[in-house]
């Protein structure tokens, strides 16, 4: 491999090294903090990044939990690591840019970078990015809200290489976007065809330990996938690909009692949140549209109204069969040498409010997830 340098940190081949990446606007320097583990032998350089967003404190822990995980010797390749890229904004626990106040998730692959967003992100993008086979970017939700696990892909029949690797990192859940302009991983695929995973995980400024892990074992699996770490691929039976977040939007301003917690089941009809307001004195019941699985949920019980207080995985019972109505589902059928499956835990949840349970899908899979049920209940 040849020598790998990210601003003033050094590869050296079996080892970790440590050393930042320093963006100078005008009188002001700011330094973001990179780690480099080299391998012991030859493979590929990806880099794993946290903090685009400086609330979003989540990402930040699991790029922690796998620098000090990944030792040099288990390693092939090289690993690039960031835990965070906004240390401005994780400062003030802000989302954006606070010299600009601006998005730095939008200003990737600017032309004549000039404002203080755009300069950190040609850094980035020109010192780590660029200099990378691939990369996971870790985000969570924000300060008002929590999302189960999830990945973030472009459309799968434009950049296929992503798509692989959201179902590899395994997590229940993937959704479809196209995607803004001068986001990182749209930027660094058209640009020049570097797959970067988006993925979301907890949220709410507070560390979800649960859902940290669920990140520390994707990250691995897709380490193990692209032959930089020894192990096996842990993926669900099945997931399920949305195109779009089905939200439950506020029909007025007021405080929002929520009755769910994320990940929860519902039921039709199911009482999920009562929204008050105090200014007219009234009060409504928001209930469950279609069964289904709590995919994220409001944290700030202020809401204004036309804001989104949760958002549901629906499902749809038909006699013997299930489907998600906002969603296409994969089945990973395969047990390969190095991949596992294991049950899908929002289809679990999902089909505890049901009597029938596993029934409902053994004319798909026949026996085989009741055995891998049996399986993981020794």
């Amino acid at each position: 491999m040849e020598n790998l340098q990210v601003g003033s940190c050094k590869g050296v081949k079996g080892e970790k090294t440590k050393g930042h990446l320093e963006i100078n606007l005008d009188s002001l320097k700011i330094k973001i903090p990179v780690f480099i583990i080299s391998g012991v032998k030859d493979g590929p350089t990806a880099f794993i990044s946290a903090g685009m967003h400086g609330d979003e404190v989540n990402g930040i822990h699991i790029v922690k939990k796998i620098k000090e995980s990944i030792t040099p010797e288990s390693l092939s390749g090289r690993l690039v690591i960031v835990p965070v890229v906004n240390t401005l904004g994780f400062k003030e626990s802000k989302r954006t840019v606070p010299l600009d106040d601006q998005d730095l998730n939008r200003q990737f692959n600017k032309n004549n970078p000039k404002t203080a967003s755009e300069l950190i992100a040609h850094a980035f993008f020109e010192e780590v990015v660029r200099k990378c086979d691939f990369g996971i970017d870790c985000h969570d939700s924000n300060a008002e809200n929590i999302l189960l696990p999830h990945s973030r892909v472009l459309s799968r029949k434009e950049a296929p290489e992503i798509a692989e690797l959201s179902r590899i990192f395994g997590t229940d859940l993937i959704l479809e976007r196209e995607g803004k302009e001068g986001m990182l991983a749209i930027e660094a695929y058209r640009e020049y065809k570097i797959p970067v995973l988006t993925v979301e995980i907890g949220g709410g400024v507070k560390v979800w330990d649960k859902y940290v892990l669920e990140g520390i074992r994707g990250i691995k699996n897709v380490l193990i996938y692209k032959k930089m770490l020894n192990g096996l691929i842990d993926v669900p039976i099945r997931q399920f690909v949305l195109d779009y977040r089905y939200g439950y939007k506020a029909p007025f301003s007021g405080i929002l009692d929520v009755k769910i917690e994320l990940g929860d089941a519902v039921n039709e009809g199911e009482i999920i949140a009562t929204l008050y307001d105090p200014e007219n004195d009234r009060e409504k019941e928001i209930k469950a549209e279609h069964p289904g699985v709590v995919f994220s949920v409001r944290l700030k019980s202020k809401i204004d109204a036309d804001e989104v207080m949760f958002s549901v995985l629906h499902f749809k019972q038909d006699k013997n069969e299930m489907h998600a109505l906002n969603a296409e589902m994969i089945l990973n059928k395969e047990v390969l040498q190095s991949i596992i499956v294991r049950p899908t835990k929002v289809l679990d949840t999902f089909l505890a409010i049901f009597d029938s349970s596993y029934s409902l899908i053994d004319n798909v899979i026949g026996d085989r997830l009741e055995k891998i049920k049996k399986y993981f209940k020794k």
